[in-house]
Formats: C-alpha cells, structure tokens, sequence
C-alpha cells in the first residue's frame, strides 16, 4: 500500500472521527450545561426562600437582581467569600426588597470535615440563623466572642467568624451600593 493511500485512510478516519465527536457534543451540550447549572439553581433557591428562581434561564452568575414581570425588585444574590480555618470560604447571600437576609449558602469551602463543615446545611443549622437579619445590622455582625450577637460553634471559631465576616462585609456593601437593574425576571 502506497504512502498516499495510507495518508488518505488517515484523514478519512480523522475526519469521521472529528464528526462523531462533534455530532455527540451537540447532543450532549444541554445536559452538560444543566447538570452543571443543577447546584447553582439550588443554592439560588435555598438563599431566596423560593422555589420559582429554579425556572431562571441564562446565566446564573451573580450578582443578580431578581425581578417580578413588572420590574419591582425581589432578590439581590451576591457571590461573597471569607478565609477559613482551610482557605476560602465561598457563599452565597440572598436579601428581599425589605433589605433583609434571606439566606446565606457556603457554594464552596476546604474546611475540615465534622468540625469545619458546621456551615453546610447538611450538617448544621447554624447558617440559617442568618435568615430574617436586617441589611441595617451589618456594622454590628460578629461573634459573641467578638462582641456580637451570632454564636459560634465550638471547635470551629475561624470557620464561624470567616462566615460572619464575608456576611457582614457584603451587607455593608450592600448599604452602599445604588440600586441595580434586573437581571432576571420571575415569571409566574
């Protein structure tokens, strides 16, 4: 067999190749794309209170601005972050129209398990005690031990005060900030 054939054996099994993959990546993408979406969508409604943000399209990438159809703001998400006992801690922060927390999520963390993971819904309630609090509270958010009101968990203080800090810095950001647009629109 010449050399030539062989090079055109080669690229025509190349090319059928190349197309097979293409044809599975576009039959696939969507999938791909929700399942990766699956936990932001979650965490969305778990720091809102409400289940209709799990019908938001676009993307999911805060800061945004939930809306009803008529413009009139319901939710503000924001992204915030505190350094942990492990390093980052990444949450999410939810506030209403009445400038109040709606929930805060830990999306991401390198705590230490059964100490440091307090923060995660699964294996405490302690970060929902954030629910309900004032935006207008921010200054005076910290620890017990710090002076505030927001008990900590024993064992796991840097975790807890990381939480608290990232909260707090974000609501006084939040008191400062001029009104946004909205950037998704509830329907229903």
């Amino acid at each position: 067999m010449s050399p030539l054939i062989s090079a055109i054996r080669l690229a025509a099994i190349g090319t059928a190749v190349a197309g097979a993959l293409a044809a599975v990546n576009s039959v696939t993408r969507g999938r791909i794309e929700a399942n990766e979406q699956r936990p932001m969508v979650k965490a969305l409604i778990d720091v809102t209170g409400d289940p209709r943000v799990g019908g938001l399209t676009g993307s999911l990438d805060p800061p945004l601005t939930i809306c009803l159809a008529t413009g009139v703001p319901l939710y503000r998400v924001r992204h915030i972050s505190g350094r942990g006992y492990g390093g980052a801690i990444e949450m999410l922060l939810g506030i209403d129209a009445a400038d109040r927390v709606t929930g805060v999520r830990v999306i991401g963390h390198h705590e230490s398990r059964g100490i440091g993971d307090v923060i995660e819904t699964d294996n405490s309630a302690w970060i929902i005690g954030f629910n309900g609090l004032p935006v207008s509270i921010a200054p005076a958010l910290a620890l017990t031990r710090d002076g505030g009101t927001i008990d900590g968990v024993t064992g796991a203080t840097i975790t807890t005060r990381a939480v608290v800090s990232g909260v707090r810095d974000a609501l006084v950001e939040t008191q400062n900030a001029p009104a946004t647009r909205c950037t998704h629109v509830l329907s229903g």
